[in-house]
């Protein structure tokens, strides 16, 4: 499966090449379910970010934005689209939500 120099850069990277095997199988039968324990919340899966970290973080972004390509990723899928936009009708229109008596 592998190639001799395939085998030399997981050894250089410290990857078992089960650990590789195994990832390929996930891409042929696809991924087990995650098992959600809890909602993330600060300190448990979110690191909140002071005002002088925040302040930091974007000016390291702007030093170093103009050296590279940068475009805007907004992770949605059609479905998750469609329910944004349900919603929105709901919100402009709120008697939707009502029930009228016949």
């Amino acid at each position: 499966m592998f190639t001799a120099q395939d085998l030399v850069q997981l050894q250089q990277r410290g990857i078992h090449p089960d650990a590789v095997a195994q990832q390929i199988q996930y891409f042929v039968h696809g991924f087990p379910f995650t098992k959600i324990r809890e909602a993330a919340t600060i300190e448990s899966g979110i690191l909140q970010l002071s005002e002088e970290e925040q302040a930091n973080y974007a000016a390291g972004y702007e030093r170093s934005a103009s050296a590279y390509l940068v475009y805007k990723f907004i992770p949605a899928s059609g479905a998750a689209s469609k329910d944004v936009q349900s919603s929105f009708r709901v919100y402009r229109a709120p008697k939707l939500l009502t029930k009228q008596r016949s």
